[in-house]
């Protein structure tokens, strides 16, 4: 007589807080020059990375780590756009990935308006945050 046993063991789940995406307006980066408006960008959006690993309260699984991928990733002020961040989390058996993104809203244009010798507006330049 043969006796056989089947046993199945099932790693606990990792559960975890996904991260929160996050956006911002350039103007709120307001500085005398724009080395500084970008360094305080730069800033905020490494507080929103830091902030979401945080908070993610990775749980279950064995003993999970939560990483990601950011390098100082930047958006350049005046161009604005968008980044996304991965954010990986591993235990023993299991890995799980999530994503967030930041996005910059550029600021506005800034156009200025100068009238010709007749007195009517001829002259409509529009000037980049960054010229001289």
């Amino acid at each position: 007589m043969s006796v056989s046993k089947r046993i199945e063991i099932a790693p606990p789940a990792i559960t975890f807080n996904d991260p929160a995406d996050d956006a911002a307006d350039g103007c709120e980066f307001d500085a005398a020059d724009l080395a500084s408006a970008q360094a305080l960008l730069d800033a905020d959006l490494a507080a929103w990375v830091t902030a979401q690993q945080e908070a993610f309260a990775a749980a279950g699984g064995c003993d999970p780590v939560v990483t990601n991928d950011f390098l100082a990733q930047s958006v350049a002020l005046c161009d604005g756009g968008s980044f996304t961040i991965t954010w990986t989390i591993t235990d023993l058996c299991q890995t799980e990935t999530t994503t967030a993104t930041f996005n910059v809203t550029p600021p506005n244009a800034v156009y200025i308006y100068s009238a010709n010798k007749h007195g009517r507006g001829t002259d409509l330049r529009l000037l980049r945050p960054n010229a001289a």
